[in-house]
C-alpha cells in the first residue's frame, strides 16, 4: 500500500473514531435527561451518522480490496515479464537504440498478446523505452559508466509519477563489475523500481571506465 492511501485510510479512522465518541456521548445526554425536546432531532441525526459509517467502511473496504488485488495483478504481469527475460540472449550491440530494438522484438515475439508500446509518451512529458499494457515500463540502460546508471535515478522518481510500475533491465556489458552494478540496482528498487540484469557484448571499443 502506497503512502497516500496509507494516510486516507488513517483519516478515515480517526473521523470514525470522533463520531463514535459523539454517539457515546448523546446516548450518555440521553439517559441523563440533558437534551430535553432535541433529542427526536438528535435520534434522526445518529441514524444518519451510522447509515455515514457503514457506506463508509463498505466502501473503504471494497476500495482496498480492489488495491490489493491491482498490486497481484502488477506483480504477476512483472514476474511474467522477468520470466520471458531467462532465454533473452541479446546479439553484439552499438547503442542503446539497438539494445531496445532487440528487447522490444524478444518480447513480441514470447507473447503476441501482450500490448507492448514502444518509445511511449507519458502524461508528465517524459518518455518510456517500452510501455506494457500501459500500466508497467520498461527502462533500458547498457551499463557503460557509473555516469550512465547514475543519470537513471533521478528519471525513476519521475516514471513512477505515471506508471504503476518501473522495471529496469540493465545490459551488463563487462565495463562495469558486479558490485557497481549491484549499488546502482540497489538505488533504483529504493526508489521503487524492480531491476534485472542481462548480459552482453557491445560493439564499440571507445568506451572507458568513469
Amino acid at each position: 500500500m502506497n503512502k497516500k492511501s496509507q494516510h486516507s485510510q488513517d483519516k478515515f479512522i480517526d473521523v470514525i473514531v470522533a463520531i463514535v465518541l459523539v454517539i457515546i456521548f448523546i446516548a450518555i445526554g440521553n439517559e441523563m435527561g440533558w437534551f430535553g425536546w432535541v433529542l427526536p432531532v438528535l435520534k434522526w441525526i445518529l441514524i444518519m451518522i451510522t447509515l455515514g459509517i457503514v457506506i463508509g467502511v463498505v466502501i473503504w473496504k471494497t476500495s482496498s480490496i480492489e488495491y490489493g488485488v491491482e498490486n497481484v495483478k502488477i506483480k504477476d504481469e512483472i514476474d511474467r515479464i522477468k520470466e520471458l527475460l531467462k532465454d533473452y540472449e541479446p546479439p553484439p550491440i552499438r547503442d542503446e537504440k539497438e539494445f531496445e530494438r532487440s528487447f522490444y522484438s524478444h518480447l513480441k515475439a514470447k507473447d503476441s498478446n501482450m500490448k507492448i508500446q514502444f518509445q511511449q509518451k507519458l502524461t508528465n512529458g517524459g518518455r518510456i523505452d517500452i510501455l506494457i499494457d500501459n500500466q508497467i515500463g520498461i527502462e533500458l540502460k547498457i551499463a557503460e559508466s557509473k555516469n550512465h546508471l547514475r543519470s537513471l535515478i533521478g528519471q525513476v522518481e519521475e516514471y513512477l509519477e505515471v506508471l504503476d510500475k518501473l522495471l529496469i533491465v540493465i545490459l551488463d556489458v563487462g565495463y562495469l563489475d558486479r558490485d557497481t552494478i549491484v549499488y546502482y540496482i540497489k538505488k533504483f528498487e529504493k526508489k521503487g523500481a524492480v531491476a534485472f540484469v542481462v548480459k552482453g557484448k557491445i560493439k564499440r571499443h571507445n568506451l572507458k571506465k568513469l
